[in-house]
């Protein structure tokens, strides 16, 4: 399986062996971060507004919406840590990890210099 958020406003799914399209999503935001749970079955995706949604792995159903305040000058990077929680680089200085049920911040990891 692979994600795309290459067309604007949309995230889709496709098939890593055949390259056929499985699902497909419209957006409110150009996503610049997609992340898959190692189990596969919930999919994250970081808007270019600061909006990460968490989807079932087959995009058939948002399971959860937060707004977050990232830097807009960093590449915002999005991870799964687990199937539980994902973590997000906010700015180059801050990673904020979440519970993927609640979108609540467990952790936030903050550096003296950058993470990147």
């Amino acid at each position: 399986m692979a994600s795309t958020a290459l067309k604007p406003h949309t995230i889709e799914i496709y098939d890593g062996m055949t390259g056929r399209r499985i699902a497909s999503q419209k957006s409110n935001s150009l996503e610049t971060s997609l992340a898959v749970s190692p189990d596969g079955t919930k999919l994250a995706a970081l808007g270019s507004n600061g909006d990460l949604t968490i989807f079932e792995g087959d995009l058939s159903k948002a399971l959860g919406k937060r707004h977050l305040q990232v830097s807009s000058a960093t590449s915002n990077a999005l991870a799964f840590v687990g199937d539980a929680r994902v973590s997000v680089l906010k700015d180059s200085k801050t990673i904020s990890i979440l519970d993927v049920k609640t979108l609540k911040d467990e952790i936030a990891l903050k550096a003296n210099g950058h993470f990147l």
